[in-house]
C-alpha cells in the first residue's frame, strides 16, 4: 500500500500496491461476496489519474508499475493505464488521434471485465466498469443504449437474490438518472427496470424495512417522472413508511417515535403531498409522541440518544488538531489557540440563505430538550432558524472533540491556558482567580466544581470586558442603580463578536429555547435545574471554551496586532480541503526592498510564488504589490495575481 502525502500537509491517499490488489482477487476467486474489495481498490486506481498532479506525482509510473507487477492479468487495471493517456488529450502538442485511440482501448477492456465480473458473480466490480464505459463513452460522444440494457440485467441479477444488495441497486438506479437521455419511456428494458424496482419495495416493505423501503422508493419515483410512469400511489407509500416506521419505533420508545415523525416532518416531499389537515394530525402525533418522551427521560433519569449525535465529524477534529498544530509550530501556542477560538466553522450559522424550516415550526408550541424537559414557547418569538440546534450540537461537539485531542495528546497544556487568560488585559483579580479554579478543575476532572463556577462566571466575565470597553454595563433600578444580568449584557457584544456567536451565547446560556441543544446553563445552573448526569465533562469543557471564545473573540484586535491573521491556502482534494500552510506571522515579517522585489518579478510571478520567496503573509505580498503598481514598476494581473515588472 502507498499513501502519498501533499508536502507537508500530510493529506493522505491511498493507492494499492500489487500485493494487496493480488490478494484481495484471490479473496474474491475463493469467496465472490468479497469482490466488493476489487472495485474499492480499482475505484482508488482510476481516482488516482485525477489527484497524483495535487500530490506532485505523475500517475503514469504508478499505475504502470501495479498492471506489470499485478499477477492478476486485470483488463480493469490496463485500462487505467489507457485512461491516463487519454486524461491528456487536451494537453498542448498530444496527438488528439492517439488519445482518442487510448479512450476506445480503455472502453474496450473495461467491457472484458464486464463480462469476466459477470461470469464471477462480482456485482460490484460489474456496476463499475458499466459506470466507467458510460463515462468514457459520454466524454467521446458514442454512449448508446447497451449500456442501458446491461444496467438492466445488473438490476435483474442483484434483486433475483434474496438478499438484495442495496448499495448495487442504488448505484446502478443513479446510473440509469444521471444519463436520462438514454432512457426511453416506451422501452422494455426500462420498464422492466421499474416493475423490479416495485417488487423490491414490496419485498422490503414486507420485512418492516421501512427505511430501506423509502430510499429505494425515492429513486422509483424519480425513475418513474423520467418514464412518465404516475407517481401518486408511490408518494403514498413513501410517505406512509414513516408512519410505520414510526409505528415500529413507539414499540422501543416514544424518543424514537418522536425521532422518526420529525424526520417525517423535516422531508420535502413529505410536506408538499400531505394536506393541512394530515399536516396537523402529523403534528399532534409528534407533540404527544414528545411530551411521552419527556416523561419516560426524567422517570428514567436518561439523555436522548439522537443518532445525529453520534457522527462528531471525525475528520473535522482531525483537521482542525492538524491545523493547531501547524500553526503552534510556525506562531506558538498562544497564537494557535487563539486561532482556534476564533474559528467561524465551529459557531452555528444563526441565519441562513433560502427557505429553512425548523422543528419549532412543526411542533408550534413544544419541544423536548436532551435533558427530558419540556419546553413550552411561542414559535413567533422562538427565532431558532431551521437546524439550528442540530448544527450547535454538531458545531460544540467538534470544539469539543478537538480540545480533548489536544489535551490528550499533550498539545495544550494547563499552562497554556492559563497563560492565554492572563494576557487578557480586561479582566480583574475575582475573574483571574474563578477562571484558574475553572481550568484546574476542569484538567482534574472536577466537573461538577468546574460546572457550577464556570456557569454563573461568564457573566462576570462579560461584565468586566464590556465595562473596561466603555459600555453601559449598569442598569437603572426603582432603588438607583445596578449590574446588569445576562441576558442584558449579552446584546451589549454587538459591535465587538459577530451575530453568529453572540445569538450562540444568548441560546447556549441565557434563553430556555436553548435546552433544545442543551443550553441555557447559566440559568439552569444558577437556578439548581442541572441534572446530576450533565455535571459531566462535555458540559465542563462547552464552559471552559466558550469563555474563552469569548475573551478570544472580544479582543480580537490585540491578538491579530500580535501575530497577524494567520495565512491559509485552500486547495481542493476530492471535495475536501487540506489545512492552511501558514507561512509567518506579521510581526516577524517586513516588506521586501524594493530592488529584491523587482529582480524577483522579472519575468512573471504570481502572489503565492512571492509570499513564499520572501516568507511573508499573502496580504503583506500583495502590499508589495500594490506600492509597486502605483509607482508604475510593475503590472498586476487581478484574475491570475500574475505580477510583472514594466
Amino acid at each position: 500500500m502507498l499513501l502519498h502525502f501533499v508536502a507537508d500537509d500530510r493529506y493522505g491517499y491511498y493507492f494499492p500496491d500489487e500485493s494487496e490488489f493480488d490478494e484481495t482477487w484471490q479473496a474474491a476467486q475463493n469467496n465472490p461476496e468479497k469482490e466488493f474489495h476489487i472495485m474499492a481498490s480499482l475505484r482508488s486506481v482510476f481516482g488516482w489519474i485525477d489527484v497524483a498532479e495535487d500530490f506532485g506525482d505523475s500517475p503514469d509510473e504508478q499505475i504502470r508499475e501495479l498492471v506489470e507487477n499485478s499477477s492478476t492479468g486485470s483488463r480493469a487495471l490496463v485500462a487505467a493505464g489507457a485512461a491516463v493517456e487519454w486524461d491528456k488529450r487536451d494537453e498542448q502538442g498530444y496527438n488528439s488521434r492517439e488519445a482518442y485511440n487510448n479512450g476506445r482501448a480503455a472502453i474496450a477492456l473495461l467491457d472484458l471485465e464486464y463480462e469476466y465480473a459477470l461470469r464471477q458473480g462480482w456485482h460490484s466490480v460489474a456496476i463499475f466498469c458499466l459506470q466507467a464505459i458510460v463515462e468514457f463513452e459520454s466524454q467521446i460522444d458514442s454512449a448508446g443504449r447497451l449500456e442501458v440494457e446491461r444496467a438492466v440485467e445488473l438490476i435483474d441479477r442483484v434483486t433475483a437474490t434474496s438478499d438484495i444488495h442495496l448499495g448495487n441497486l442504488r448505484r446502478l438506479l443513479q446510473l440509469l438518472l444521471d444519463n436520462e437521455f438514454l432512457l426511453s419511456p416506451d422501452s422494455p428494458p426500462e420498464k422492466r427496470t421499474f416493475g423490479l424496482c416495485v417488487q423490491v419495495v414490496n419485498e422490503l416493505s414486507d420485512k418492516e424495512q421501512y427505511f430501506q423501503e423509502r430510499q429505494v422508493l425515492s429513486h422509483t419515483m424519480e425513475l418513474a417522472d423520467v418514464l412518465n410512469i404516475p407517481t401518486q400511489d408511490l408518494k403514498e407509500r413513501y410517505v406512509e413508511t414513516y408512519r410505520l416506521s414510526a409505528d415500529l419505533q413507539s414499540e422501543r420508545g416514544a424518543g424514537l417515535e418522536a425521532n422518526e415523525l420529525a424526520e417525517a416532518l423535516e422531508d420535502e416531499a413529505v410536506r408538499e403531498y400531505l394536506s393541512d389537515d394530515e399536516m396537523r394530525e402529523l403534528k399532534q402525533r409528534l407533540r404527544s409522541a414528545i411530551k411521552s418522551a419527556s416523561r419516560e427521560l426524567k422517570r428514567e433519569g436518561a439523555v436522548v440518544d439522537s443518532p445525529r449525535q453520534r457522527y462528531l465529524h471525525q475528520d473535522s477534529v482531525i483537521k482542525f488538531v492538524r491545523q493547531f498544530n501547524q500553526i503552534k509550530y510556525v506562531y506558538n501556542t498562544d497564537a494557535a489557540l487563539f486561532w482556534l477560538l476564533t474559528r467561524d466553522e465551529l459557531v452555528p450559522a444563526f441565519r441562513e440563505g433560502g427557505d429553512t424550516y425548523g422543528l419549532h415550526n412543526a411542533l408550534s408550541k413544544t419541544m423536548y430538550s436532551l435533558q427530558g424537559h419540556y419546553i413550552e414557547f411561542d414559535p413567533k418569538e422562538a427565532d431558532l432558524p431551521a437546524r439550528y440546534s442540530i448544527e450547535a450540537r454538531i458545531a460544540t461537539s467538534t470544539l469539543i472533540g478537538v480540545l480533548d485531542k489536544l489535551i490528550y495528546e499533550g498539545d495544550l497544556m494547563e499552562v497554556d491556558i492559563y497563560r492565554f487568560i492572563n494576557s487578557i488585559p480586561d479582566l480583574d483579580s475575582d475573574n483571574l482567580s474563578y477562571l484558574t479554579r475553572i481550568v484546574t478543575n476542569v484538567f482534574e476532572e472536577n466537573h461538577m466544581e468546574a460546572i457550577h463556577i464556570g456557569g454563573t462566571q461568564i457573566e462576570a466575565v462579560l461584565y468586566n470586558l464590556l465595562r473596561e470597553k466603555g459600555e453601559d454595563v449598569d442598569a437603572l433600578m426603582d432603588e438607583g442603580t445596578g449590574t446588569r444580568t445576562l441576558g442584558s449584557l449579552i446584546p451589549r457584544l454587538k459591535g465587538y463578536v459577530d451575530e453568529d456567536f453572540l445569538e450562540y451565547i444568548r441560546y447556549m446560556y441565557n434563553e430556555p429555547i436553548g435546552q433544545q441543544f442543551g443550553g441555557n446553563i447559566r440559568n439552569r445552573v444558577a437556578h439548581g435545574l442541572l441534572r446530576s448526569g450533565e455535571n459531566n465533562r462535555l458540559i465542563s469543557f462547552i464552559i471552559l471554551s466558550d469563555i474563552l471564545r469569548v475573551l478570544a473573540r472580544v479582543n480580537r484586535t490585540t491578538h491579530h496586532a500580535k501575530y497577524g491573521i494567520p495565512e491559509t491556502l485552500l486547495v481542493p482534494k476530492l471535495g475536501r480541503y487540506i489545512f492552511p500552510v501558514v507561512i509567518r506571522p506579521y510581526s516577524w515579517s517586513r516588506l521586501p526592498e524594493q530592488e529584491k522585489f523587482l529582480r524577483y518579478v522579472n519575468g512573471g510571478r504570481n502572489l503565492q510564488e512571492i509570499s513564499e520567496y520572501f516568507q511573508i503573509p499573502h496580504q503583506l505580498a500583495l502590499v508589495r504589490v500594490r506600492l509597486s503598481e502605483a509607482e508604475g514598476s510593475v503590472s498586476f494581473d487581478e484574475e491570475s495575481t500574475t505580477v510583472e515588472r514594466i
